[in-house]
């Protein structure tokens, strides 16, 4: 029964007419026809006067609207998930559609701001449309740090102002914003690890030194985007690789980021400041990498491996290893062509390392790869 149903069926048992009611709350016939039609709700200073009225909570009047105003919006972005995970070049720009559609529907969610923010930066487009994006995305988070009750959201949207802030010239608010959030020692993975019981708190554990590890590379590539030489670029690369064979074996591959994009990314700093041969090196070591692992059946043996995962690979899950690791390879054929400065694109092995992407992606699915 919607909140209108509910009235109604309120009035007609306390057999008031619509005037009646109106009067008593000081609204006009028209606002309580419109309520009971559900095309409009009322003022919110107006529920405790009608729940009073009524001798029912207001709980009772919102409830069945909340659940299922929350079931919709759940729908929403288990939409815009699917969206996200096509594997197809637009995939952000749809799942921002879908949520951009959501928000005219439910402008109050502030779930559905949150995720628009996330994925506004990361959508394709030139320069200048970017730039827009992260601008709204910045002023969604502005307001979900200013109005939204939960604190949660807050953090994230905190953290999405101080991720984008350079691209914005913001950085004095970032480091404004950055000093409200807990610091690290008083962070809930800390402050959880040693209260969980056996292997929940092994498992815990495992996790906290992978977010530590994909964290420290992080901060390993951004000190290398401020660094000029190649000396010292070289130096912080070495160092997140020897992190990760000091932490995970060669075949603890399917965590996020072990590999693929930060390599990409990696390749861009050595090249950007003229160690070409690294950086090619690094790209070609990637794929071969990629090429190694089709089509097999592998078993995750790292310590730091989820216990959920220590078996083999399933079929289904090689075939969907191997759409993502395609769909990977060319979104970097995408990244060579956007982000490599043309001294790189016009050394010779330049066209054989993209002849070799387009190969691999041409022999696996069978089309082209722009």
């Amino acid at each position: 029964m919607t909140f209108g149903q509910k009235i109604k069926k309120l009035r007609k048992e306390a057999d008031y007419t619509q005037e009646q009611l109106g009067e008593m709350l000081s609204v006009s016939t028209q606002a309580v026809s419109r309520w009971e039609t559900d095309a409009a709700m009322p003022d919110i200073s107006l529920l405790a006067p009608i729940a009073n009225l009524f001798n029912v909570t207001t709980d009772y009047l919102l409830d069945v609207d909340i659940k299922s105003k929350q079931a919709r919006i759940e729908a929403i972005m288990r939409h815009a998930n699917e969206e996200m995970c096509r594997n197809q070049p637009d995939r952000f720009d749809n799942a921002v559609r879908v949520y951009r559609d959501g928000l005219r529907l439910y402008p109050d969610s502030w779930e559905l701001k949150s995720k628009l923010a996330f994925f506004l930066p990361i959508c394709h487009g030139t320069e200048a449309e970017k730039k827009k994006n992260c601008e709204e995305a910045n002023a969604l988070c502005e307001e979900i740090v200013a109005r939204c009750p939960d604190r949660r959201l807050q953090y994230e949207a905190i953290h999405l102002i101080c991720r984008y802030a350079g691209r914005l010239d913001n950085r004095q608010r970032a480091l404004e914003l950055a000093g409200t959030m807990p610091l690290l020692h008083e962070s809930r993975d800390f402050l959880v690890m040693g209260n969980l019981p056996g292997d929940v708190g092994i498992e815990h554990g495992k996790n906290l030194i992978h977010n530590l590890y994909i964290h420290m590379c992080a901060l390993l590539h951004g000190y290398a985007c401020t660094r000029q030489t190649r000396e010292e670029v070289g130096a912080l690369y070495r160092k997140a690789s020897a992190l990760r064979a000091l932490l995970y074996e060669d075949d603890d591959f399917i965590r996020a980021e072990i590999f693929g994009s930060s390599q990409m990314e990696w390749a861009e700093q050595l090249a950007r400041v003229g160690d070409f041969d690294t950086a090619f090196a690094v790209l070609n070591q990637d794929l071969d990498r990629i090429l190694d692992i089709e089509n097999r059946k592998l078993c995750r043996f790292s310590a730091l491996s989820p216990q959920e995962h220590t078996q083999q690979v399933e079929d289904a899950d090689i075939a969907e290893r191997n759409a993502n690791q395609r769909f990977l390879v060319k979104d970097y054929l995408q990244c060579l062509e956007r982000d490599f400065s043309e001294n790189f694109k016009k050394d010779e092995r330049y066209s054989l390392l993209v002849a070799r992407y387009e190969a691999y992606v041409e022999t696996k699915t069978g089309c082209g790869s722009r």
